[in-house]
């Protein structure tokens, strides 16, 4: 598995006050790009980057509004498919039932999450 990861792609950050922390973080200098609303759960998302940091910040109904109040991170890999194998191999818990196509950023990306032994999300992502 340690060939196959090659960074770290994003960090989710969930807000009940989009528009206000899109403008903190455009505020810091990062750009927004791949807006979008993931219309199965009416929720507006928005990838935002500043040289290689890049948040993806989206819209719930209800966050902790607290410390730490980061949903998750986001590693880039290789092979998705190689990922999910290592990943279900070793008897993780993931949360999709398979590997899921999203069509955010330049050409769309590929992941799946799985569960850290803290109750921490760990996402993989390809991109297309």
């Amino acid at each position: 598995m340690e060939s196959n990861i090659t960074g770290l792609q994003h960090i989710g950050i969930p807000t009940e006050k989009y528009e206000n922390t899109k403008a903190f973080y455009t505020a810091l200098g990062f750009k927004p790009y791949g807006e979008t609303i993931i219309e199965s759960k009416n929720q507006r998302v928005v990838f935002m980057r500043l040289g290689n940091i890049e948040f993806e910040v989206y819209e719930v109904k209800k966050s902790s509004n607290t410390s730490g109040a980061i949903d998750h991170v986001a590693i880039d890999v290789k092979s998705i498919e190689e990922a999910y194998t290592f990943i279900k191999r070793l008897g993780f818990t993931v949360i999709e039932e398979e590997i899921t196509s999203l069509s955010l950023k330049e050409n769309g990306v590929l992941f799946f999450t799985t569960l850290g032994p803290n109750g921490e999300k760990i996402e993989f992502n390809q991109a297309k």
